[in-house]
């Protein structure tokens, strides 16, 4: 596949953060695929990094992902990233070859998603539709495992024409879709993953339970029986009791041993004394 080219003003950003952190090892994450509303997103491997005001334009609200070296061959477990590597010394990063990894994407993030998008009716134009096309993967992440199509008008289409006098339509269209979408999705996962949980939980200001997502209730109450330091940290942001949990044994290996990896890098957070940039669950180092 072509690389698509980067505009000038992106490129200008990419070269001052590496010009920046010129010991680190730092890849760029996805592509620029539309100049003006696309974000930039890096990778810097064992430090935090410096950042400058041009660079942090280009990050539109969004954090750098820090990486410790020694979790860097198993990042697709943690997140399927397309990545560039732009300097440093490149990792052994192992293929994507579990069928779970999307689930859990799902789990992890279309009820976040739908609530951050819920939430930011006073953002920028730029920013909520870059919440939006987050959205829109989700959605389409579903589609694939349900066999369904959901009419909307395409996120390409909605980054040409958006406009103050219609985000709000198309915002509206979107948390339909994606609310259905989600409803659908917890009936289909249910094999999987499914048991007697109750409570509640608050991550940040805007994700919480608010009886709308059963199935992330029940996927952090079975978290929670897996016992370590991120497990502790998560439990003072929750109260959620559960029970009968049935757990498909592959779904199991594969969440405990990603939990297991996202522990390992969150203790080396707090040894580092880095307080963001976790690849996932960063809510919880601040404390």
């Amino acid at each position: 596949m072509q690389e698509l080219s980067i505009p000038a003003d992106y490129q200008q950003a990419i070269d001052e953060f590496c010009l920046l952190n010129p010991q680190s090892t730092i890849y760029q994450v996805g592509e620029v695929s539309h100049p003006g509303i696309s974000d930039l997103d890096f990778i810097i491997v064992d430090q935090a990094p410096v950042v400058s005001e041009l660079v942090n334009e280009f990050l539109c609200g969004g954090n750098i992902i820090v990486m410790p070296s020694f979790a860097m061959p198993k990042i697709r477990s943690l997140e399927n990233f397309n990545m560039r590597l732009l300097q440093g010394t490149p990792a052994c990063i192992e293929n994507l070859d579990s069928k779970w990894s999307s689930i859990v994407e799902i789990i992890e993030w279309l009820p976040e998603r739908i609530q951050l998008v819920e939430s930011s009716r006073e953002s920028s134009i730029r920013q909520r539709l870059l919440y939006l096309k987050s959205l829109n993967r989700s959605i389409t992440k579903v589609e694939q495992h349900l066999g369904n199509v959901f009419p909307r008008t395409p996120s390409n289409e909605i980054r040409k024409t958006a406009s103050p006098e219609n985000i709000e339509k198309l915002t509206d269209e979107y948390l339909g879709i994606a609310n259905v979408v989600w409803r659908l999705f917890e009936h289909w996962v249910e094999p999987i993953i499914s048991g007697d949980a109750e409570g509640s939980f608050k991550l940040n200001d805007y994700y919480h339970y608010d009886n709308r997502f059963r199935a992330i209730l029940v996927y952090l109450g079975y978290l929670s029986t897996y016992d370590c330091e991120l497990t502790q940290s998560l439990r003072r942001r929750m109260t959620i009791t559960g029970s009968n949990y049935k757990v498909d044994d592959d779904f199991a290996n594969f969440v405990r041993s990603r939990w297991a990896l996202l522990n390992k890098i969150f203790v080396w957070f707090k040894q580092q004394k880095i307080d963001k940039g976790m690849i996932k669950y960063g809510w919880l180092l601040q404390e």
